[in-house]
């Protein structure tokens, strides 16, 4: 279950404190039997042993709180031959994601779409903005159906932020962050659809221009995450983009700032560029740092929309894989537990336990999960 470090040329040896997953330790039974063994160590691998003592989690918090030795007994030798001493024991609970999401956190969605001329001009086929006279969508649209439809159980009024960037209205300078619904006092669209309806707008509005900066669009998105809200809410900013961004710099330390924020950052790569600078925004093998300043935690996960042409649900599946685990990194520094279940409505007779009722029968295609939000596999 757990090997500590070795303590060297030491009769009176101190280990450093351990952390285990109750699954791991007990499978959340505090008198499930435990044996410690202590072992004289040997370079060989042919490690002696010294003593052991059979125990349990419950035994262990009480020898803590007595200040009491567990006695190391020897299988092949009389009498005792040691004591371990517990001088520490802590029982945490890290509530899952999911106990979150059911206690009515939001997963706020918010998207931001490149409208640089690296696209190529919406009317030429070979464009990732073409507009098919089919009505097939563009790979942009894919992205976002795929990742929003997910993103859509979590989300209460389903109104989403959607912006564009590196486009530029006629006699206008380029602008880095504009609404795709043309609507700079209220830039949300009403659910995936709007979103794709004011896309397909703006394509007529902004010309495609650049060059492609991240920046002004992540700073807005943290205004977002930033502003004061009645219960806790998770901002996620889906960034589609066909190149290599050209304020790598800027866009590190905005990261780093984001990082503090209660939101996560999925980029999708369309075409075919190399985006060898969206590996490293990723962050999975070196925490993002600029100016002395290191990310408090990873919340950058990127996707290349080409891996998953036509799999809308594994493309999904794959950009949203870290976003639970970058959530409770974000609860957990701050100590924020999920916010308690609001008393039933007065007059409101709750079922007994005796006589259970039957969940009811969830909507038209979405996944059931009684007493709960219905969470998408991709959430697991």
């Amino acid at each position: 279950v757990f090997r500590t470090e070795v303590r060297d040329n030491n009769l009176s040896p101190a280990w450093d404190p351990m952390k285990l997953k109750a699954v791991l330790l007990n499978n959340g039974d505090p008198y499930r039997p435990l044996r410690l063994k202590v072992y004289d160590y040997e370079a060989s691998g042919k490690h002696r042993l010294l003593g052991q003592v059979d125990t349990n989690t419950a035994k262990l918090a009480e020898a803590h709180a007595a200040g009491a030795q567990l006695v190391l007994e020897h299988p092949s030798k009389p009498g005792p031959c040691g004591h371990l001493l517990v001088k520490g024991f802590q029982a945490e609970v890290h509530p899952s994601f999911l106990d979150y999401v059911s206690a009515g956190v939001e997963i706020s969605f918010m998207v931001a779409v490149d409208f640089t001329g690296s696209n190529g001009m919406p009317s030429d086929p070979a464009s990732l903005h073409y507009m098919s006279p089919n009505g097939s969508p563009t790979p942009y649209e894919e992205a976002i159906m795929g990742v929003g439809k997910v993103l859509d159980f979590y989300d209460n009024d389903r109104k989403y932020p959607a912006f564009g960037f590196g486009g530029q209205q006629p006699h206008m300078p380029v602008s880095h962050c504009f609404p795709l619904n043309h609507n700079p006092a209220n830039p949300e669209c009403d659910g995936i659809p709007g979103i794709i309806q004011a896309y397909r707008k703006a394509l007529t509005i902004y010309g495609l221009s650049g060059p492609t900066l991240f920046t002004p669009i992540i700073k807005a998105a943290m205004a977002h995450a930033s502003q004061p809200t009645a219960h806790l809410r998770y901002n996620v900013l889906l960034i589609l983009t066909d190149g290599e961004i050209m304020d790598m710099d800027d866009t590190v330390s905005a990261i780093i700032q984001a990082a503090q924020l209660p939101m996560s950052i999925l980029i999708v790569g369309i075409g075919n560029s190399e985006f060898a600078n969206m590996e490293i925004l990723d962050g999975d093998k070196v925490r993002l740092a600029a100016h002395g300043k290191t990310a408090e935690r990873d919340i950058v996960q990127f996707v290349e929309f080409r891996n998953f042409k036509n799999r809308g649900d594994a493309l999904a599946a794959e950009l949203l894989a870290e976003l639970p685990g970058q959530f409770l990194a974000y609860c957990r520094a701050r100590n924020i537990m999920p916010p308690a279940a609001p008393p039933p409505p007065a007059g409101t007779v709750e079922p007994s336990a005796a006589s259970p009722q039957p969940p009811a029968a969830p909507a038209a295609g979405e996944p059931a999960l009684p007493g709960a939000p219905p969470p998408p596999p991709v959430f697991g």
